[in-house]
């Protein structure tokens, strides 16, 4: 499953990175590399929770839980 987390991330952040001239990667920050501001990771997020029927709940997260590709995928599989 979590090929298919990557692979919809990476769908929806690639146009978003080749535009800004990022080269997108797994660890890649996405506030620090100015890829997203804090209200497009939100978005993305939502994003994510509504394609995969799913709520990520941020109670228990520090920021760095969330803020790369490879953190947004260890997270969804969490039971």
């Amino acid at each position: 499953m979590s090929n298919l987390y990557k692979d919809f991330l990476i769908s929806e952040l690639e146009p978003i990175a080749s535009q800004k001239g990022i080269a997108l990667s797994g660890d890649l920050d996405f506030i620090a590399s100015g890829l997203l501001d804090s209200l497009a990771l939100l978005e993305v997020i939502e994003t994510l929770e509504r394609h995969f029927k799913t709520e990520l709940d941020f109670s228990q997260m520090a920021p760095s839980d969330f803020t790369s590709i490879d953190s947004l995928v260890n997270l969804l599989q969490k039971p």
